[in-house]
């Protein structure tokens, strides 16, 4: 196994992120595991957290060795981001994040770290896109030191539902605001010295989008030990486990407007539905047969409720981990052409995509009424998922990147 023991040690890497690690979240797990092997390769690794809750203790018993550090954002409501930006330069997405003093804060930290004895000592990466707000002033500031952006999505792609979605203004609105979303990541991208995507099929479209090459697919692992002996659930229990904000809960809408009347109209009171996740508790309603349970704090148990998950995404790109998870946990999972982007599985083997609503009624008919196919689907994705997303195997597939960077850099 390679590592920091391969070349001369003394190397530091700083790390910009907007989530801690050890959380139950997609971006967090992306986090995890890219500290894992960051940890590898540096002897001093600063993560520098920009949000809104302090670390947990799990991720500093964790990362022992990690030096951790946490700048306050205070976002607010997304109206009002709206209606600022529209007097700024800069996205609405970026408002908050993207704070001078939130800037001046990240300079504060590194300049304990980089003295003069020291000042080549040290690389940066960005994880995720909105923290990127900051990378093109880092570039002016600290020159001669290799910056490298990790993107966990195509952000202006993400957002494109919401121009042909409500009414007028609202679409307007949206045009303008992907229309800088896209100005701002053609910078970052620009700016960046190396540049990873999260999956192939970002890679691909990002090369396309900002017309430069990128260095290769960073993705994740996932903690295949977790989700081991999770229950097997109820048939008639269909799960779903994600936010429902305004971007990633768009899917959902459409599911419960055009696809759980139908199923419900089909089963009868033989069919439910679990939803888990931030802002879920919206859709809670028992006349329907609708269990909206908001926030998860345990997705163990979570999971264990049913045997089909759903990922209904419309729009976005970036790694899925709460569908593989799913998968981990030996779920059926039901998602849509765009939210398979990136599982890089066989679809009807490891796992079932819809290409419409109707298609997708017509597959978790074709799983409530066959439960010896849901049997093997679940076992065959299970299998997928352990194969294509254990430490070993993300370990294997990012070392060379992390070898590249470091002769870059060194």
């Amino acid at each position: 196994m390679l590592g920091k023991n391969v070349f001369e040690n003394n190397k530091g890497v700083f790390i910009v992120a907007q989530s801690w690690p050890c959380m139950p979240y997609g971006g967090s797990i992306a986090i995890t595991a890219s500290l894992r092997q960051y940890c590898k390769f540096f002897d001093d690794v600063v993560f520098i957290c920009l949000g809104k809750d302090e670390i947990s203790q799990n991720a500093a018993e964790t990362f022992p060795t990690v030096h951790f550090h946490f700048i306050h954002v205070h976002k607010k409501s997304l109206t009002n981001r709206f209606l600022r930006s529209i007097f700024l330069n800069r996205p609405a997405i970026t408002l908050g994040m993207g704070a001078n003093s939130v800037f001046y804060s990240i300079v504060e930290i590194l300049s304990t770290y980089l003295t003069k004895e020291n000042l080549y000592k040290y690389v940066g990466i960005v994880e995720d896109n909105v923290p990127g707000i900051h990378l093109i002033k880092l570039k002016e500031r600290y020159p001669n030191m290799l910056w490298a952006f990790k993107s966990h999505d195509v952000l202006h792609k993400a957002f494109s539902v919401f121009k042909s979605t409500g009414n007028p203004f609202f679409r307007l609105a949206w045009w303008h605001e992907i229309g800088k979303i896209y100005q701002f990541e053609y910078a970052l991208i620009k700016t960046a010295d190396v540049k990873w995507a999260i999956t192939k099929d970002d890679l691909i479209l990002s090369e396309k989008c900002y017309e430069t090459n990128f260095d290769g697919v960073f993705d994740s692992d996932i903690d295949l030990s977790r989700y081991e002996n999770i229950r097997t659930g109820k048939l008639n229990n269909i799960i779903y486990l994600g936010s429902a904000d305004s971007r990633k809960g768009h899917g959902i809408k459409m599911f419960m407007k055009n696809v759980w009347p139908q199923l419900l109209d089909r089963y009868s009171n033989r069919i439910e539905l679990t939803l888990g996740g931030r802002q879920t508790e919206i859709f809670h309603n028992q006349n329907i047969r609708v269990s909206g349970v908001g926030f998860i704090n345990d997705e163990i148990t979570f999971l264990g409720k049913g045997a089909i998950f759903i990922n209904p995404q419309v729009a976005g790109s970036g790694l899925k981990l709460k569908s593989i998870i799913a998968m981990a946990a030996g779920k059926v999972l039901v998602t849509t052409e765009n939210g398979a982007l990136g599982l890089d599985g066989i679809p009807g083997k490891h796992y079932c995509v819809a290409k419409s609503d109707e298609h997708m009624i017509q597959i978790i008919s074709h799983l409530m009424d066959n439960p010896s196919y849901v049997k093997k689907i679940a076992l065959d994705g299970q299998e997928f998922a352990k194969e294509r997303f254990s430490r070993q195997a993300f370990s294997e597939r990012v070392q060379p990147l992390l070898i590249d960077y470091w002769k870059k850099a060194f």
